[in-house]
């Protein structure tokens, strides 16, 4: 059902995974109009489903994810649903039917596996829209399957890591993300696999940032001090979150990821929710802080992760402990700090007061003694060229892109804000079709709290921009300050909305150093969803570094 394929774009599409352009001939004559129906030919939808199926083949065999196998067969993926739009219907005609599939999903644990959303364009009209099409590579015999490094891009499949004897691997971890709690953990988890309870889950797919435990060192119902994970996540060669960031520097957002998913997993294991069997808990971060102690590029390379529990108290039905944790990179440790986590049942979230007691303190910006305000529309033809454009002469001086884009709008007040060193409002609209709901969490969609750090840091560098604070540098970007602690509380999330819901933020800065090689900025920040101040974000730093 596919003659020709016309265009293939490795980073294109929304995701940056691939958009590949198809063409299927037609003619009256061809078998399948007389088929369907008597005296009311079309074109079945059935086929055209097939169309977009073998669109995606072509696709993983291009990649050559089949080099991932012994001896595999593509297969739809089990429990993936398809949401299908049919807007107009293919008669008889000489014309060409043009398949556009942009794959959403790209990955090769547990198998290798694609996800794509299809347009069927006939004469410059969609007339079917696939959502949600998929396919993976299942080996014909179980035992040729052999562990291989995961990643959600192609290149990653050159990689080759060295193996440790895992307690856990990267196919029982996708258990836990998606799938049976009893396949990662055991038997007793068996309640919460016909979800009539929901059980915490660990990121998945984009944000699915640990692939195998080595190590527990504690006993099932024994929340004992210290008990101990010690985890490992193979970073891909070419990786979403550092093509979609401005520079070749991790995001602090991933960091924060890689570091705190180790915690919420040992929670899990250690069997702190049989605390409570009978409910639905879900695990949130409230707090933290971290250090990072060097700048480490994780492409192709492994990062273990060591958390220890610290505490754990229950108190009226909620369950907070607090952990910390050290990363290793190539032997040397390089981001260190500490969390405190809770359980809490669905009626507890429906009912925080944020961070300032249920009072709905506003943001600096609306009363700003007069001070001008500089508006930047980030969404605007004029600003997108000006603040994401690639200049070939300073290719890093720019924001971030696509998935790490979290921002419409910024004011800038310079000298304003507590510390008059200059203050920073932000506004996104978060949308119920934005990325991160669907990765975190299954049953349990929130905004990852890590992805408004982001957004605070992202609205620092629209004002290091605007104010062209890295001009004395030949070809800046944008680093991570080092040996420097941010601090982090949240007392509140953005659940997925039905529809769209506002996030608005400010950074009071604290300081701001033009140095010969690097300019620093440092700040205080908060976080609002409509009427309700739920992150604080102390210490937030971004430089300004010179590119090699």
């Amino acid at each position: 059902m596919i003659d020709r394929v016309t265009s293939v774009d490795f980073k294109g599409g929304a995701y940056g995974l691939g958009l590949i352009i198809g063409e299927k001939i037609l003619e009256p004559e061809h078998w399948y109009f007389p088929c369907h129906f008597k005296d009311d030919q079309v074109m079945a939808g059935s086929l055209m489903a097939e169309g977009c199926g073998q669109l995606l083949l072509f696709y993983l065999l291009y990649l050559g994810f089949q080099t991932c196998t012994a001896d595999a067969r593509f297969q739809p993926i089990p429990n993936l649903r398809q949401v299908v739009r049919c807007r107009g219907q293919v008669t008889p005609i000489s014309a060409t039917l043009i398949y556009r599939l942009e794959i959403t999903e790209l990955g090769l644990t547990p198998k290798p596996y694609a996800k794509g959303d299809v347009e069927i364009i006939l004469n410059d009209k969609i007339v079917v829209h696939f959502k949600d099409v998929g396919l993976q590579l299942s080996e014909k015999n179980p035992a040729n399957s052999f562990p291989i490094g995961y990643g959600n891009e192609p290149l990653s499949r050159l990689i080759k890591f060295p193996r440790k004897p895992a307690l856990l691997n990267e196919e029982q971890i996708q258990e836990s993300c998606l799938g049976s709690l009893s396949k990662c953990f055991g038997p007793e988890y068996e309640i919460y696999d016909t979800g009539r309870i929901i059980a915490s889950r660990m990121p998945n797919t984009h944000l699915n940032l640990l692939h195998r435990v080595l190590e527990v060192k504690g006993k099932r119902h024994q929340l004992t001090k210290h008990s101990t994970i010690v985890t490992e996540y193979d970073a891909p060669l070419e990786t979403w979150y550092y093509r979609h960031n401005s520079s070749n520097t991790l995001p602090y957002s991933i960091l924060m990821e890689i570091a705190l998913q180790p915690c919420g997993f040992l929670s899990v294991y250690l069997g702190t929710n049989f605390l409570y069997p009978d409910e639905s808990l879900c695990f949130r971060n409230l707090d933290g802080q971290g250090r990072i102690l060097k700048n480490v590029d994780i492409r192709g390379k492994t990062v273990t992760n060591t958390a220890r529990l610290l505490s754990t108290s229950n108190i009226q039905g909620m369950i907070i402990q607090s952990f910390d944790f050290e990363m290793v990179c190539d032997g040397e440790p390089f981001y260190q700090g500490d969390a405190s986590f809770g359980f809490f049942s669905g009626n507890a979230l429906a009912n925080q007061v944020g961070l300032d007691r249920g009072k709905d303190i506003r943001p600096w910006i609306e009363d700003t003694d007069g001070l001008p305000v500089t508006s930047i529309d980030l969404s605007s033809k004029k600003n997108r060229a000006r603040f994401y454009h690639i200049n070939p002469q300073q290719p890093y001086y720019r924001l971030a892109q696509h998935q790490l884009d979290l921002l419409n709008e910024v004011k800038i007040v310079q000298g304003g804000g507590r510390y008059q060193q200059g203050y920073i409002y932000a506004r996104k609209q978060v949308k119920s079709t934005d990325w991160y709901f669907k990765c975190h969490f299954h049953q349990d969609p929130v905004m990852p709290g890590s992805l408004g750090v982001e957004a605070i840091l992202q609205a620092i560098q629209v004002y290091a921009l605007q104010l062209d604070l890295g001009k004395n540098l030949k070809s800046p970007h944008f680093g991570q300050l080092i040996d420097h602690e941010i601090i982090w509380k949240y007392r509140g999330q953005i659940p997925q909305p039905d529809a769209h819901t506002e996030m608005y933020l400010e950074v009071h800065l604290s300081k701001v150093e033009i140095g010969n090689d690097k300019v620093t900025l440092i700040g205080d920040a908060s976080l609002w969803k409509p009427n309700m101040r739920i992150y604080e974000v102390k210490n937030v730093a971004i430089c300004l570094l010179e590119s090699a």
